[in-house]
């Protein structure tokens, strides 16, 4: 097993031997005992059950040979606090029924962390008891991602509804969005306080929108997450974000995450200073377990060697269907590279 203290001392920009290796949406779900675990229950009830959430935040470290493990959660649970009703949908995911423009939620809530029965710190504290030396990650949707959700109901994945809100509405947005952001602090700082070694902030939507509209909500509402966060560790990923990547740049995030659309290697040197950067396989790859897979793995890392600070990701969750033995191959791949 790898030195887990490798994927660490990249957040903290520390010497370390070996490339760590992690993957988003790594808490299991493509595992075979996932499924075993979960036993028919859903993502809710699974999350009140904290012996369940620490065993299946370690399976990827323990079967797949990842250097971190991310707390099983979700995103969205902390909207049912805010007065939100939630279910997932097979096929469809995550659905709110009294959406924004459902026109059946007349008022939001303040997020309280003490009313919310999903807040996983119990599960943070089990899983760093039992394993106190494999770094955990917490998370946190960001906010215009949680909030498309709210507004319409269920993905919102090119922000059409949310930016047509934005456009009509534009108190109303922005009233929804202070909501989240200072829910999804409030989130963060409970499971920093918990144990959890870093957070990352989800935003997957984010890159749908304008240069203009990123700057007005990096101003007004993103940049105060890691302002809150302080000199806590953190990670801030969206998708499709790469005409953003110089109002990224000034988020404050220890490391930029980005997906498989991205040039990571010509970030170099662009990045400020003590920034890192993760990613960025493509998940497809990844799923498919062809030799392009190895050769583009490769690629990646050899491409990035000089960059002070990177962890290998992929540039998005894994697949279903994903064959747990190539990801083990990826993982032994990264791990031979000595820095």
């Amino acid at each position: 097993m790898c030195n887990k203290n490798n994927f660490l001392a990249a957040i903290e920009g520390n010497d370390h031997e070996k490339v760590p290796v992690w993957f988003m949406r790594q808490a299991g779900r493509y595992l075979p005992k996932y499924h075993e675990l979960r036993k028919n229950r859903s993502i809710m009830e699974i999350t009140l059950d904290p012996n369940t959430v620490e065993e299946i935040s370690y399976l990827p470290v323990n079967e797949i040979g990842v250097d971190a493990s991310i707390i099983f959660s979700d995103i969205l649970l902390p909207v049912e606090t805010m007065g939100f009703t939630l279910h997932y949908e097979d096929g469809k995911g995550p659905m709110i029924s009294n959406s924004v423009l459902s026109g059946q939620n007349s008022k939001i809530m303040d997020y309280e962390p003490a009313a919310d029965p999903y807040l996983p710190v119990e599960a943070v504290r089990l899983f760093k008891s039992r394993h106190p030396s494999t770094p955990l990650i917490g998370f946190c949707g960001g906010p215009v991602t949680v909030a498309s959700y709210l507004i319409k109901g269920e993905s919102d994945g090119d922000l059409a509804a949310t930016r047509s809100l934005m456009y009509r509405k534009p108190d109303v947005y922005r009233r929804i969005l202070r909501h989240v952001t200072d829910a999804m602090i409030l989130l963060l700082k409970s499971q920093i306080s918990a144990g959890c070694d870093v957070v990352q902030i989800f935003d997957s939507w984010a890159g749908s929108m304008s240069r203009d509209q990123f700057q007005q909500y990096r101003e007004n509402f993103l940049s105060d997450i890691f302002t809150e966060l302080g000199s806590s560790r953190s990670i801030y990923f969206s998708t499709s974000s790469w005409h953003l990547v110089d109002q990224l740049k000034e988020l404050g995030a220890t490391f930029l995450s980005m997906d498989w659309r991205s040039d990571l290697s010509s970030l170099i040197g662009v990045v400020r200073s003590g920034t890192g950067l993760q990613g960025n396989l493509d998940p497809v790859l990844s799923q498919s377990g062809s030799q392009a897979c190895e050769t583009e793995t490769r690629r990646i890392v050899d491409s990035m060697l000089d960059q002070d600070g990177y962890i290998f990701n992929l540039g998005h969750g894994v697949l279903p269907g994903t064959d747990p033995g190539t990801l083990r191959d990826i993982v032994n791949i990264v791990h031979s590279y000595s820095r």
